[in-house]
């Protein structure tokens, strides 16, 4: 092609006619938190323009067994906004075993997009005697959209009103 040629689209994605039918292209937040023995909270990423989250994959090093009364919850949340990512949190080994070195994938179902600036979190809940996650390795899976994010959570509030009156006697 010579030097002064003006590249189109197709030159850069071939196959695909204009901007809006271009394949997403991933990118990935990673995270070593090491040894995790009690319940708490994780920054993963600050969103560096409008994102959609498309998974988390948490990876140990060693395997916990399944047990439906030790076990952790995992829950997905955008700081930002106050939204969580996952209608549910997801009972990590309840009913699989988390094995070593290999990655358990969580979902978001619900308030995948983030905007500029927004934070996400992973939080982590122990249930009773759940083993400790050794070596947790968190990868957030995310394509950049363009997008302004919208949020699919409710919320229902009450306003109360009180009137009051007085009455001056001369």
């Amino acid at each position: 092609m010579p030097v002064n040629a003006k590249r189109t689209f197709e030159d850069y994605y071939p196959g695909y006619k204009g901007s809006t039918d271009a394949p997403f292209e991933i990118k990935t937040a990673i995270h070593n938190l090491g040894a995790i023995s009690a319940s708490g909270n994780y920054f993963l990423t600050v969103a560096h323009s409008d994102i959609k989250i498309s998974k988390v994959k948490l990876v140990v090093d060693t395997t916990i067994a399944i047990d439906t009364t030790n076990y952790w919850q995992a829950q997905l949340a955008n700081l930002t906004q106050i939204d969580d990512l996952l209608s549910t949190a997801d009972n990590m080994n309840y009913d699989s075993a988390l094995t070593a070195d290999t990655p358990y994938t969580i979902t978001p179902d619900q308030n995948q997009y983030l905007r500029d600036g927004d934070v996400l979190e992973l939080q982590l809940t122990k249930v009773s005697s759940a083993d400790n996650l050794s070596g947790l390795l968190v990868e957030v899976e995310y394509v950049v959209t363009g997008r302004v994010a919208t949020t699919t959570s409710t919320s229902t509030s009450t306003t109360t009103t009180t009137t009051s009156s007085s009455t001056t006697t001369t």
